[in-house]
């Protein structure tokens, strides 16, 4: 979708794409393109039961943890991560990352919350390390997301 979306814009607009890595800027706009994991689906339970665990914990706030995972389901650490990649298409570890950073999005962009909070309701024990893997994600760091793009008080 945000592909199709991009190509829209561009359409739209007089500016080239000027494509660096993962980010595109159109007429001083900039794009980051980024995996999305909102549309997995498949029909192995196992890997079911880990999505719905990974969203448990990520919604309570704890960084998933492999381990806990692969107990949790009842298969081995080495079953589990190859099961998982071949159900998602998606490494267990990136998937994880991808949905902390897609909780911290939604948080900074909906919320008054400081970011030292919002990265511990995203299951990160440091600021840093959200900060981190943020800017690695989205370009910028979550100051400057919340800036350009959160709720407005």
């Amino acid at each position: 979708m945000g592909r199709v979306i991009a190509d829209e814009l561009l359409r739209f607009t007089a500016g080239k794409p000027d494509k660096v890595g993962r980010v595109c800027r159109v007429d001083g706009a900039v794009f980051h393109e980024r995996a999305t994991t909102a549309n997995v689906s498949t029909g192995d339970r196992i890997v079911v039961a880990t999505l719905k665990l990974i969203a448990e914990q990520i919604r309570l706030g704890e960084a998933p943890r492999i381990e806990v995972l692969s107990e949790r389901v009842g298969l081995s650490r080495r079953t589990l991560l190859n099961r998982f990649r071949s159900a998602t298409g998606y490494s267990l570890r990136d998937y994880c990352l991808t949905e902390r950073l897609r909780r911290a999005e939604s948080l900074l962009r909906g919320t008054q919350h400081n970011i030292a909070e919002i990265a511990q309701a995203c299951g990160y024990a440091k600021q840093g390390e959200l900060t981190v893997h943020f800017r690695k994600s989205y370009g910028m760091t979550p100051k400057a997301y919340r800036q350009s793009f959160g709720k407005k008080s």
